[in-house]
């Protein structure tokens, strides 16, 4: 290091913070972050090879929904944020609009996640300031 040089540590994230205004507040048992695009999405998976991603996206980008053939479409309101859901061969794809803070909140998970962990995935996804 040269003199005056500062060396300045990475910033090590708690493991439930993958966003910067997002925190995952639950992860079930046997799942790991295996992809992380800071606040952008993180790609969680088990050794079973189930997986779930979350994403984060503002005003600024493109949201595709595939709705097309679905098992079924249902508006869904988690937190008080609306959103909808879709069950597809298996997989569900919600998709929350957080109006207050200019953001959308997308969770797919794989066909061999319940509804219910997928739910409370969904509801432990929280804004922080």
């Amino acid at each position: 290091m040269l003199l005056g040089e500062t060396h300045h540590k990475p910033k090590i994230l708690p493991p439930t913070t993958y966003f910067e205004h997002l925190e995952v507040g639950w992860i079930p048992e046997g799942f790991t972050c295996t992809r992380n695009d800071y606040d952008s999405s993180a790609l969680f998976e088990d050794s079973a090879g189930q997986f779930f991603s979350i994403n984060r996206a503002d005003g600024h980008g493109t949201l595709n929904v595939d709705t097309e053939d679905a098992d079924s479409v249902v508006n869904i309101t988690v937190n008080g944020i609306n959103g909808i859901q879709v069950l597809k061969d298996g997989r569900i794809h919600s998709v929350l609009s957080d109006l207050e803070h200019g953001l959308f909140i997308q969770l797919r998970t794989s066909s061999g996640i319940s509804t219910e962990i997928h739910q409370r995935i969904l509801e432990n996804i929280k804004y922080i300031a």
